[in-house]
């Protein structure tokens, strides 16, 4: 694996993490997930409360989540690389997006 491959995992797992513990989604996929472990939200979904333990915490916290994604990530690279290289680009628009609107 090279320099290259891990950074396309990592970046592809970055966005898909963010994306389960904060994100919405088309048809609220997002907040529906976090909705099954017990976690609220708001009218624009958003996170008003989570449990503090359990799963309900983990799935809010990104650390938590992008482990197990690059668990499923590395293995899958070998077989769908074009799939992994997806999720990445989708994560460097995550990135510029950020750069150029962010709050100061």
């Amino acid at each position: 694996m090279t320099i290259l491959d891990i950074l396309i995992i990592g970046v592809a797992a970055w966005r898909i993490s963010v994306f389960v513990t904060s994100g919405v989604g088309p048809w609220q996929i997002a907040v529906k997930v976090r909705k099954a472990f017990d976690v609220d939200h708001n009218e624009e979904g958003e996170i008003t409360s989570s449990p503090t333990v359990g799963p309900g915490k983990m799935i809010t916290c990104v650390w938590c989540v992008s482990l197990w994604i690059v668990a499923f990530f590395v293995p899958m690279y070998n077989f769908f690389p074009f799939a992994i290289g997806g999720f990445a680009a989708w994560g460097v628009v995550g990135i510029i997006q950020g750069l150029v609107f962010r709050d100061d």
